[in-house]
């Protein structure tokens, strides 16, 4: 499986923003200018893999923590995709509890 796709719905300096990594198994290269996203989009990927947890405080910009959401389609060997799943941080708890659920 790889990531095909992600939407940063609201994370760091983006309320609504998808960007497309489905281009096969070739190498992605992500360059842009400074301020421009890059270590935030990197963060989401990292985010929506692993989970929203504390240290994703700086990625609140335009919500609270508790609202930073990613949602993301998985493709497979053969190309299909799957999804868009949502990762979201929970409430409650040191930290929360991490959901990965189909979006809405």
């Amino acid at each position: 499986m790889r990531i095909s796709e992600i939407r940063l719905v609201p994370f760091g300096c983006w309320s609504d923003r998808r960007i497309v990594l489905d281009h096969g198994p070739q190498l992605v290269l992500v360059v842009g200018a400074n301020e421009a996203g890059k270590s935030t989009a990197q963060r989401a990927i990292e985010a929506f893999l692993f989970g929203i947890g504390d240290d994703h405080s700086r990625d609140a910009v335009r919500c609270k923590e508790s609202e930073l959401r990613i949602e993301g389609v998985l493709s497979d060997d053969t190309g299909k995709r799957h999804g868009p799943w949502r990762r979201r941080k929970a409430r409650g708890g040191p930290g929360g509890s991490v959901t990965l659920r189909m979006a809405d």
